[in-house]
């Protein structure tokens, strides 16, 4: 039986005991990347000037950047029009909102990214950057959905119909109140999409061409190998870019990028 003053503590040393597990890894590879435990080198920015000489690497790396950029525009205006026209629909449309767009997510992506495949050679699509474009925004797009539903909810309907009596035309409505109310949950939509689509291995291992490589698939490339300490650097700057990423969106969505 635990006593009253330990189970007062329990919640916090699980709290810690979660942190330490998920962060401690990372800051490995961040110190790695910084000091060369062999020669003492403190701070080894050899790492990253080799990093910046890896092609290969380099190369995903932009390819990454391009694919998530492309298709994070894309599931941003899917995703925003389909959060606002279901919102705004009958009880029933919802529903069939929450089913569609919780089904990616819920997805194993082994089966989602080999049902695409599938299709894609059904559709005699060829594997490639379209192949892949058309993959990301296929999950991305719900998690833009789910995110700017939360924002398109909280807004009072009367705001639209003040707008309306003072004469604003559906073109107005749309530009001048209603995308501007939208605008911080449609930003952080796009940056998780782009999180999403950036980090992304298992769908892009299915979707992707031999000439269309990713900087999740070089990596896994190059450290089959051995885990040199430019994969360190790169490790590095990808953490940073994605907490720094996962920071604004809590900041645009005042920590409820999922709210219901």
């Amino acid at each position: 039986m635990i006593r009253p003053s330990a189970g007062r503590y329990l919640p916090r040393i699980m709290f810690l005991t979660g942190l330490g597990l998920l962060y401690i890894p990372i800051l490995t590879l961040v110190i790695y990347s910084f000091v060369d435990f062999n020669t003492g080198e403190v701070p080894r920015l050899s790492a990253y000037r080799d990093l910046l000489r890896h092609s290969d690497l380099i190369d995903a790396l932009f390819t990454s950047i391009y694919i998530g950029a492309i298709s994070a525009t894309i599931s941003t205006i899917l995703g925003g029009v389909a959060a606002f026209a279901f919102e705004r629909g009958q009880t029933w449309v919802k529903g069939l909102f929450d089913s569609l767009s919780l089904a990616p997510m819920v997805l194993p992506e082994v089966v989602f990214g080999l049902g695409l495949l599938i299709w894609f050679v059904f559709l005699r699509i060829s594997l490639g950057h379209v192949s892949l474009i058309l993959a990301h925004v296929t999950f991305s797009a719900s998690y833009v959905a789910v995110t700017v539903r939360g924002r398109v909810r909280s807004l009072d309907q009367a705001i639209d119909d003040a707008a309306r009596d003072l004469g604003a035309s559906p073109g107005q409505l749309l530009t001048k109140v209603q995308i501007p109310l939208l605008a911080p949950a449609l930003i952080a939509g796009w940056m998780m999409a782009f999180t999403l689509s950036f980090d992304d291995f298992l769908i892009s291992f299915f979707t992707s061409g031999p000439d269309t490589v990713t900087l999740p698939m070089a990596l896994y490339s190059v450290i089959r190998f051995g885990v040199s300490p430019e994969i360190f650097a790169m490790a590095t700057v990808i953490f940073a870019v994605s907490f720094c990423s996962a920071l604004l969106v809590t900041k645009l969505t005042g920590g409820k990028s999922f709210a219901h």
